[in-house]
């Protein structure tokens, strides 16, 4: 192991981690600018833990998800999503 690894396993490498804060403090600042740019743009996707009611999971090869909202409809259920 003469690599960067066996060095560091070795304690052979030093790393001027004070010297290159700022380049860290970017890379961190922008992680965080996307992460918001992200939230603000999409949205939350808050699941049913946050919304409240009830979840069917009904696993089922003969139908599609357009026949089930089809139905849905049909019955004049119009809070009902099928996914």
């Amino acid at each position: 192991m003469n690599g960067i690894l066996g060095r560091l396993f070795r304690g052979e490498t030093t790393f001027n981690f004070v010297g290159r804060r700022w380049w860290g403090f970017g890379v961190s600042i922008a992680f965080v600018v996307v992460t918001f740019i992200s939230l603000f743009a999409q949205g939350l996707n808050l699941g049913i833990d946050f919304k409240g009611g009830v979840a069917w999971e009904v696993p089922a090869t003969t139908i599609t998800v357009e026949d089930v909202r089809a139905i849905l409809d049909g019955n004049e259920i119009p809070t009902a999503d099928a996914k």
